[in-house]
């Protein structure tokens, strides 16, 4: 259910021992990647390759906020792939929501904004 090597690099983590972090993105990475491409398919959109390294970092930064809290949340009833497929699912389809409304916003701001003098 729970790989002992994810235990390690979770506690590492929490306890911001040297190079903890690393190894935890270096394991995390590969799934990361790989729902952030299947939200996109789920949607019925083409791969677009272009919003994957600033949706990655948003998780990532999620994973970390409040003090790691979303890892310290993790109760290890599952395997953490599994969980964080489920976190990484619910961070990229709120961002793309996000960045959705400001592309449409910009979209439509673009050309009635007038210039300072």
């Amino acid at each position: 259910m729970f790989d002992a090597s994810d235990d390690q690099i979770l506690d590492d983590c929490l306890k911001r021992r040297p190079e903890a972090w690393n190894r935890f993105v270096d394991r995390s990475i590969p799934i990361v990647l790989r729902v952030i491409d299947q939200c996109h398919e789920s949607q019925g959109e083409p791969q677009d390759h272009s919003r994957r390294p600033e949706l990655a970092r948003h998780v990532f930064s999620e994973l970390m906020a409040e003090d790691f809290g979303l890892i310290r949340a993790f109760r290890r009833r599952c395997s953490w792939e599994t969980y964080l497929t489920v976190i990484t699912r619910r961070i990229v389809l709120a961002r793309r929501l996000e960045l959705d409304h400001l592309d449409r916003v910009t979209e439509a701001t673009q050309g009635t904004l007038v210039p300072a003098r």
